[in-house]
């Protein structure tokens, strides 16, 4: 009986174990460093990170500071990607400036404008070689003017109308569905969103529902590529701050008034872990930084880092066999090793990173970025040259008459001797 006790228990202890590690394989945690000064943004570059403090701008290798600049009198700063440099925008003396920099914080070109804009939140957006300047507050639209950047770095001030609800889509992806649904109101909750992301396949709103006695309840939708809501997830937490989406999996920010949260979701909106962030209540926003997740808290003077893998998914396929890697680490080369079936051959290869943009390849190799990767690989039949095929026939029509001919001869000479 106590045998039987023994391996009961081992059984048990052995199954809460694997519960616990299995549910900590999509974020490790690495460390827990000091912040020298505060850091209002950090931007993820191809080998490093910007940060943005007040009107100061550091860039870092490897967290190795490599440069530092200082853009006076420049307020509200925001920056993002473009042509392989960073187009920073900020507002002097209410003025529009522009300044594009590569990641010693150069300036290459600029245009410091007289346009005058009374943006408070300078959101940016890029899209076929263009960069869009909203005034967003969160969900909260505040102005229906976009600016939109060439680059050439002229400005063009437009009005949403001037654009089709096609194009704000396309150029606003999960924040063209944030800012249509912010303040809805559906059973006497009103609906309001702090940020959002989206996948090739779906769109993540977080934020938080106002309850008609004026409480709140957290709250996280799924919606399809039509804006569709498929799946509303809501917690008991005052709201959800920010969200990324990391192996296919939501990871989802909250806090109360003394430690912050992970809430981390699969994509069918089932809850998979929640991590605790103790007396850390400072936290705005989740940064991906290659394959880090950093949380920084300016009030403690900290940043807890966390780790996880870029996965890579193939498309399963009938006609060939496709070997590759199931995760790399950003920057690193990833090879593709394809066999095709019998009868068919590789007639294109398609690498796109989870949110849809393409993966340049070199011939059948691709520099991993630092989201999670999809291959997709389309054959085609192996078509014999229709004239070979003639020459076949024709060879085998003249051995057919060669043989008959050579049959008839030998048979008269038999027969004539």
């Amino acid at each position: 009986m106590k045998k039987i006790l023994y391996i009961t228990y081992f059984i048990l202890i052995s199954f809460i174990c694997f519960s616990v590690s299995a549910k900590n394989d999509i974020l490790t945690y690495n460390k827990t460093i000091n912040n020298d000064y505060k850091i209002d943004y950090i931007l993820d570059t191809k080998d490093g990170y910007i940060t943005i403090n007040d009107n100061i701008l550091s860039s870092y290798i490897d967290d190795k500071l490599i440069a530092q600049k200082e853009f006076p009198d420049l307020t509200k700063l925001a920056i993002i990607p473009y042509q392989d440099k960073y187009l920073l925008v900020g507002i002097d003396n209410n003025n529009l400036n522009i300044y594009l920099i590569d990641k010693y914080l150069k300036v290459s070109l600029s245009n410091l404008s007289n346009i005058i804009t009374n943006f408070n939140n300078l959101k940016l957006y890029s899209k076929d070689n263009k960069v869009y300047i909203l005034d967003l507050n969160k969900g909260s639209l505040n102005s229906t003017t976009i600016y939109e950047i060439d680059e050439n770095l002229t400005i063009k001030e437009n009005n949403f109308s001037t654009y089709s609800a096609l194009e704000l889509h396309n150029i606003l992806n999960s924040t063209y569905y944030m800012i249509h649904q912010d303040g809805t109101t559906t059973d006497n909750k009103t609906s309001y969103y702090l940020d959002s992301t989206y996948t090739i396949q779906y769109n993540i709103l977080v934020g938080y529902y106002l309850n008609s006695d004026s409480s709140t309840t957290g709250l996280i939708n799924i919606l399809d590529n039509d804006g569709q809501i498929i799946k509303t997830i809501t917690e008991q937490v005052p709201s959800f701050t920010s969200v990324k989406i990391i192996n296919n999996t939501i990871v989802a920010l909250t806090k109360d008034n003394t430690n912050t949260y992970l809430y981390l979701y699969d994509i069918e909106g089932n809850l998979i872990d929640k991590i605790t962030l103790n007396n850390m209540t400072h936290i705005k926003d989740i940064y991906r930084i290659s394959n880090h997740l950093y949380l920084i808290d300016n009030e403690s003077s900290k940043t807890n880092i966390y780790d996880f893998n870029c996965t890579i998914t193939k498309d399963e396929d009938i006609y060939g066999t496709v070997n590759i890697a199931s995760s790399m680490l950003p920057n690193e080369k990833v090879k593709i090793d394809i066999i095709p079936n019998s009868g068919y051959e590789v007639d294109k290869i398609e690498v796109k990173d989870y949110q849809g943009n393409i993966i340049p390849l070199t011939s059948t190799s691709f520099t991993m970025p630092n989201k999670d990767v999809y291959v997709s690989i389309s054959y085609k039949e192996v078509i014999t040259n229709p004239e070979t095929n003639d020459i076949l026939i024709i060879i085998l029509f003249i051995g057919i008459i060669f043989t008959f001919t050579t049959f008839y001869f030998v048979k008269k000479v038999r027969w004539l001797k």
